[in-house]
């Protein structure tokens, strides 16, 4: 089975230039997670933008959503596939890089639509045969993982900003500098020895008688 069988189109896209208001509108009206962003003349992809993408943006900016533009925030290293791969092919791909969705793309990097790991599921159950369920099994792995690694990925995420949160916070304490260390004491100076003075006698002579 190949991609272009089980992924949705067209997709619903963005320029760079609008608002996240726009990609929200996207995601709200289609009941989707992720929003492409294109040229507007060609449709060639440039990034995409994820409903992950638009909490964070409103929560770390502290803006309006329709003041922020998409391309300050859209994510521009984009996994995309080609219609004519197989899903399998798409499977894989998911896996490897730990996403729900991929774009799909012609030849010429134009946007055809979106395949998602949803997709790949619905698609395996309506197929017949042991291929198609062992798909199945594989694509509900790999959303359990996906899911796991988000999560993790979030916690500690959570737990760096309440670290940097309280370190903030904290008083710097200011220590008092080091008292300079006493000068050492000067050696006593010891006397000069003093020289025996001479008396100016002169020792007698001893003599016979």
């Amino acid at each position: 089975m190949n991609i272009s069988e089980v992924m949705s189109h067209p997709a619903a896209c963005c320029g760079p230039f609008e608002p996240l208001s726009e990609a929200a509108r996207i995601m709200w009206d289609k009941d989707c997670g992720v929003v492409p962003i294109v040229e507007p003349m060609t449709n060639a992809l440039l990034g995409v933008v994820t409903d992950r993408d638009l909490c964070m943006a409103s929560y770390t900016q502290g803006r309006k959503l329709s003041e922020i533009p998409i391309e300050s925030i859209m994510v521009t290293q984009v996994v995309t596939c080609r219609a004519s791969e197989s899903t399998e092919r798409a499977h894989e791909r998911l896996r490897q890089n730990g996403l729900r969705r991929l774009i799909v793309v012609d030849d010429h990097g134009a946007v055809e639509g979106i395949v998602s790991l949803n997709d790949l599921a619905r698609a395996a159950a309506r197929a017949a045969g042991a291929d198609q369920g062992a798909l199945q099994k594989a694509v509900a792995t790999t959303l359990a993982e996906v899911s796991r690694s988000h999560a993790e990925r979030d916690a500690a995420k959570a737990q760096a900003k309440a670290h940097a949160e309280k370190a903030a916070a904290k008083p710097m304490e200011l220590k008092p500098a080091p008292k300079a260390a006493a000068p050492a004491p000067a050696p006593a100076s010891t006397p000069a020895p003093q020289t025996a003075k001479s008396n100016g006698s002169k020792g007698k002579k001893s003599g016979k008688g």
